[in-house]
């Protein structure tokens, strides 16, 4: 029914969705304080907008990873277009 792939700076969940994608990203207090686990949300959440098809049904839950926070914005945005494409094969 769901489908999932882990990469360096998150893991992600996706199940088919009926209407339009959904996106949410949690970060767990293993990241840091509240302004690093915001930053982490903040910048995944971007990297999916960008990364995610206008055609795209799925619900999508993108948890967190330590790297995040450090790793360049293109490797993050990379790393959203990989996993997208592998809960889509």
């Amino acid at each position: 029914m769901g489908r999932s792939a882990r990469r360096s700076c998150f893991a992600l969940r996706a199940r088919p969705s009926d209407g339009s994608s959904r996106l949410a990203v949690s970060a767990s207090r293993a990241l840091g304080g509240a302004v690093m686990r915001n930053r982490a949300r903040r910048r995944l959440r971007e990297a999916f907008r960008r990364a995610l098809p206008p055609t795209m049904r799925f619900d999508l839950l993108v948890s967190a990873r330590r790297p995040a926070l450090d790793a360049p914005f293109a490797a993050l945005l990379d790393e959203a277009r990989s996993a997208l494409g592998e809960i889509t094969s």
